[in-house]
């Protein structure tokens, strides 16, 4: 993601900023705490905190574009009054929005096993907890998941397992959510992974890091634009009127 993604959206923020003359900073390690709405109905200033730093920043703004997920979304509307007086859509959204948790798994084999399905979904196993499971079978959607390009061909495959509202399983210890992978779950869905012993491992967790699109949740998501601020605009998965996002791909 950060190879494929993220570094060439960066740089191409700093290449169309040179482009105009102006430059581009990407502040790592700093959050928004505050976004200030003034009298003329525009995000005129932004306050930030460094990690590390005891005070808080306030720096101006031309525009201001909410990329965040629904936890980072409550979190500033609560703490920019100006901003939730003035946008019924942010006050419902950030009241109302709920988050999901997840757990992201990469599996590496020995061996190649094979899958009829690269995409698959996990249903009816007691060991989900109530959770929904996905895995997909890295080696035929990706042309080198090892990362060693030399080497690709003499590789097991690679299976990346996600659990979503996963809440009931992210205190479980990563020996038991490889236990119920790859001793229960993968071998019940495709039986040769019975055969394939795994090398390697790694378990993530991310608290309500992603949007709950539950029933009933599409009218309390922000729209695009917001109305009532010029300069304001929301971007994200969770914001609705566009054919991507929820009504798209990640549904």
């Amino acid at each position: 993601i950060s190879e494929a993604i993220i570094r060439p959206m960066v740089q191409d923020i700093q290449n169309n900023a040179q482009f105009a003359g102006l430059q581009a900073s990407i502040e790592g390690n700093t959050y928004v705490t505050e976004i200030i709405v003034d009298d003329s109905r525009k995000a005129s200033s932004v306050k930030i905190q460094r990690q590390g730093k005891d005070s808080s920043e306030l720096i101006q703004a031309d525009a201001v574009v909410l990329a965040v997920g629904v936890t980072g979304l409550k979190k500033i509307i609560q703490q920019s009054p100006s901003l939730a007086n003035i946008s019924p859509d942010l006050r419902r959204a950030a009241g109302s929005m709920k988050a999901i948790d997840v757990i992201a798994t990469r599996i590496w084999f020995d061996k190649k096993v094979n899958c009829p399905f690269p995409s698959n979904v996990f249903s009816e196993y007691s060991e989900l907890e109530g959770a929904g499971g996905t895995f997909f079978c890295l080696d035929t959607l990706h042309d080198n998941p090892w990362g060693e390009e030399d080497n690709a061909n003499n590789k097991g495959t690679v299976v990346a397992a996600d659990f979503y509202n996963a809440c009931n399983l992210m205190y479980l210890s990563d020996e038991e959510i490889k236990r119920r992978l790859v001793e229960v779950m993968l071998p019940s869905a495709v039986p040769s992974f019975k055969d394939a012993k795994v090398i390697d491992m790694w378990i993530k967790r991310f608290p309500q890091a992603v949007t709950h699109f539950a029933p009933g949740s599409a009218s309390t998501r922000p729209p695009q634009k917001i109305p009532e601020i010029d300069n304001l605009v929301v971007a994200g998965d969770l914001v609705r009127g566009l054919e991507h996002g929820s009504a798209g791909p990640s549904q």
